[in-house]
């Protein structure tokens, strides 16, 4: 009898253990977030010509520097990134933290709420000093382009920064059984889109105001008119379920978000390499 009882007691553990292991929150890792970045960036063919092994050449250390820096940026913490730190200051980027303890703080998927609420976002409590992270990528960017203006450089920063936290509003809300747990998350990042207010602009708004100054010189291209009337199409697409009736709170509606959220990873992974190479900050470093 006290066999049968404890076995029962120790499958009841297992089975909370599991139901536990299914609903842990998982972001992208760094490999998925330098992948989306890279698709964002660079159409397959880029890659397909050079081959992969381009990525650990040598000769193209401005891919991996906008890669640690945007790690550093928004997922540092813990002590980590140290050698991150240190490759970029190799390289021959300025205005560096001397070490990392200038940026870390402790911290675990909340982390979140320290570097995913928005690039110009006022951080009260500054656990992640984001103004130190902010020069981190500007610096690199810096270092790597030559801009037409200071906006031009701030706007595209600021592109990267949404492209990483598109990939993680991607893997919070691709629809798996646990989306409404992923989904709780959202309070410490950044809304993609459906909002429309001027205090609260989501991941679409955001983009929308800096694509028109990364490319102000091609706002009269076909392509240029299409990338922005997709990401409002989408935009307004993401405001019916956002403003429906309790807003995105069942599992139906999650997983029409993270459907919609992958649309707009589609749009910009198709648009933006090509409109990219028609700029010559990024022409010259990378073709």
């Amino acid at each position: 009898m006290k066999k049968k009882i404890l076995f029962r007691i120790i499958s009841s553990i297992l089975i909370v253990f599991n139901l536990f292991q299914t609903t842990v929150i998982k972001a992208f890792d760094s490999e998925e977030h330098n992948r989306m970045m890279r698709n964002s960036l660079f159409k397959k063919s880029f890659f397909k010509y050079y081959g992969e092994k381009y990525i650990e050449d040598k000769e193209n250390e401005n891919l991996l520097m906008l890669e640690d820096a945007s790690y550093l940026v928004l997922d540092q913490y813990n002590g980590k990134g140290s050698k991150n730190l240190e490759h970029l200051k190799s390289l021959k980027v300025t205005g560096l933290p001397v070490s990392i303890n200038e940026i870390d703080f402790s911290g675990n998927s909340s982390h979140r709420a320290y570097t995913h609420l928005g690039w110009n976002h006022n951080y009260l409590n500054d656990k992640a000093n984001w103004n130190i992270r902010k020069t981190i990528l500007l610096n690199t960017v810096d270092r790597i382009f030559k801009f037409d203006s200071t906006q031009q450089k701030d706007s595209f920063a600021a592109i990267i920064y949404y492209i990483h936290l598109l990939g993680d509003r991607k893997c919070d809300t691709d629809g798996k059984s646990d989306a409404e747990i992923k989904h709780s998350e959202a309070k410490n990042i950044m809304e993609v889109g459906g909002r429309h207010s001027t205090d609260k602009n989501d991941i679409i708004d955001e983009l929308l105001i800096h694509i028109k100054v990364v490319f102000k010189n091609q706002t009269n291209t076909h392509k240029f008119r299409q990338l922005v009337n997709r990401l409002e199409r989408e935009n307004a697409e993401f405001e019916k379920i956002v403003r429906s009736d309790g807003g995105v709170n069942t599992t139906e509606k999650i997983k029409e978000y993270g459907k919609l959220t992958d649309k707009v990873c589609k749009t910009i992974t198709y648009y933006l390499p090509e409109m990219l190479k028609n700029e010559a900050f990024f022409r010259n470093v990378f073709y």
